[in-house]
């Protein structure tokens, strides 16, 4: 009966909390001014010849171009198109499957508490999550990122299942396939399956059995997905994809509940309103900075008493798959690799040095499927050698992976931003912060034991910044251009005859979304040939970010007389009337 009673109480709960996730991530989910990056979304009605990137209505076209010119996967993509086609695009149609996948990782999050026997740790998580302003923010967004985490989680989940599961390959199989869609949504989901074979290896070899059949379904996953390995080298050659190798900063935001202090200065990728260039040259540190991040980092050692979590009871697993069907998977893969590339390389060429690095790339299929080969035998002649392995309980635990998906992602992408390229981004590893905010939830159980006036001091300290982070991060947008609201200031000054001369550009493709051609009389090329076409129209030349006007547009308008500008942070658009009219 109590149980019962129990159980009721912690669903109830659960209902609460995924409501106020919900309302938080749907409420003005079409307000924010649309940015630059979310154009990239398929299906948008956007002009050919002025947008950047061009209108994607087809599939194929799609993935071709995503694989060629983008910095990401095309599972993201690939997943919009059929949303637009049949929502439609608008706003909400664009944002909103983001805001379901934000509210259902808060959801897996609390099931995953549930699943490795703390419940109460993931209410609490689950509540952090949801009140996060960071990751309403990205769950309100048109990107990739609230799928990358809601991916990221739900794999970790499938695995503490699969590990259990006895005899049946079904809960196997179907962490494969999630894990599988998290590789095609974002370059970063690599990182956490590398720390998932580590979590199951060392399962398996503490217990000196076989090599596991578990890790032989993960080393299926990855060699299904290499073509996207092969991908990411041919994406390496956009400058764009360059981030950051700061784990102070990442790192450290990272554990202060997950970015939750809204910076205005150092580099951002949220911008406040009336955000000035100078401030990215300023140091992102402060006192309030410091002090959130040595609370995260004590609860997170407070939470260190979890580390185990007791043991998992593996399961047999004898429906692993065998060198059959990873021979037919990296058969597929190499087609695919072939197959993607090429129709890249129609669309844009990249430097040699990438070219070598995507054909070395490109073999990875046959290297799977050797590794699949010759791994079970190097797996028992290691056990051979160390005799006999432990009982089940000196065994990793549940908890265990949750520290390893938590925590062996950012080291791992540390690692490789300091041999290689800098890829470190917060927006990145937003996907991993649901598992350190179970382990934050931890502690904050732990610190709160039997002391009552630590959690008052915990509650009263978080609370309130919890809510300032979420009305904070609701007033801030992708691009420090605003876009929406300057071209509400514009049309309030428009006739319907004017002519707007738009620079063409990726930055500015947001005001053709706001200034569609077929409404308004846009013009991005052939300046003077408008002009002398339509020789009583005033014009509108638009400049952003500080670039002034191209010079055909200048002299397009030679002649013409000042009448006035319309001026929003960040962007201008200056009038310019036919001088017969001063004349008359």
């Amino acid at each position: 009966m109590k149980s019962t009673v129990v159980e009721k109480r912690w669903l109830a709960m659960g209902i609460l909390i995924l409501g106020v996730a919900a309302a938080l991530r749907v409420s003005a989910i079409g307000e924010r001014s649309l940015s630059h990056p979310e154009m990239y979304v398929p299906g948008l009605p956007l002009p050919a010849g002025l947008s950047d990137p061009p209108p994607r209505h087809e599939f194929w076209p799609l993935v071709r171009d995503v694989v060629a010119t983008d910095t990401h996967p095309p599972g993201y993509y690939a997943m919009m198109w059929p949303v637009i086609r049949l929502a439609g695009a608008s706003e909400w149609s664009m944002r909103l499957p983001s805001a379901v996948c934000g509210v259902a990782t808060v959801g897996f999050l609390m099931w995953l508490g549930l699943a490795l026997g703390r419940p109460g740790a993931g209410l609490l998580a689950g509540a952090l999550l949801a009140l996060n302003g960071y990751h309403i923010f990205w769950s309100q967004a048109a990107r990739m990122y609230s799928l990358a985490g809601m991916l990221a989680l739900l794999s970790t989940l499938l695995l503490l299942k699969a590990a259990k599961a006895e005899r049946s390959g079904w809960a196997a199989a179907w962490y494969c396939g999630v894990t599988l869609l998290g590789l095609a949504t974002h370059v970063f989901m690599w990182s956490l399956l590398a720390a998932q074979i580590g979590w199951v290896a060392w399962a398996g070899w503490v217990r000196r059995g076989g090599m596991p059949g578990l890790l032989k379904w993960q080393w299926l996953t990855a060699t299904m997905g290499t073509p996207l390995l092969a991908v990411a080298a041919y994406q390496s050659g956009n400058p764009v994809a360059t981030m950051s190798r700061d784990l102070l900063l990442c790192g450290g935001e990272l554990m202060q509940f997950g970015f939750l202090w809204p910076r205005v200065q150092g580099r951002l990728d949220t911008f406040p309103p009336e955000w000035l260039e100078a401030q990215a040259s300023q140091s992102p540190y402060s006192l309030w900075w410091a002090a959130l991040l040595a609370l995260g980092l004590w609860l997170v050692w407070e939470a260190r008493r979890e580390a185990g979590g007791g043991p998992v009871a593996w399961g047999g697993h004898r429906a692993s798959p065998g060198w059959r069907a990873v021979t037919l998977a990296a058969a597929a893969a190499t087609g695919m690799d072939v197959m993607l590339l090429q129709a890249a390389q129609t669309v844009a060429l990249k430097a040699p040095a990438v070219m070598r690095l995507t054909t070395v790339m490109a073999a990875a299929p046959l290297a799977g499927l050797i590794g699949f080969l010759i791994l079970p035998r190097v797996w028992a002649w290691a056990g051979e050698r160390h005799g006999s392995g432990g009982s089940v309980e000196e065994g990793p635990g549940g908890m265990r992976l949750v520290w390893l998906s938590a925590f062996g992602p950012p080291a791992l992408l540390w690692i490789f931003s300091m041999a290689a390229r800098p890829v470190m981004t917060p927006r990145g590893l937003l996907a991993v912060y649901p598992l350190v905010a179970l382990l934050l939830a931890l502690g904050l159980i732990e610190a709160s034991r039997d002391r009552r006036w630590v959690a008052a001091a915990l509650a009263l300290a978080l609370i309130p910044i919890h809510i300032w982070s979420v009305r904070e991060y609701s007033r801030r947008t992708m691009d420090p251009l605003h876009h929406k609201q300057f071209v509400e200031r514009l049309r309030k000054q428009m006739q319907p005859s004017d002519l707007v001369f738009y620079p063409v550009g990726w930055a500015n493709t947001p005001l053709l979304w706001y200034l569609p051609p077929e409404r308004y009389r846009v013009i991005g090329w052939e300046f003077g040939a408008a002009r002398r076409k339509n020789p009583d129209a005033r014009v509108w030349v638009l400049s952003t970010y500080g670039v002034a006007p191209a010079e055909r547009m200048t002299a397009a308008v030679g002649g013409y007389r000042r009448a006035g500008a319309v001026e929003a942070p960040h962007a201008r658009a200056e009038l310019f009337e036919p001088a017969r009219d001063q004349e008359r």
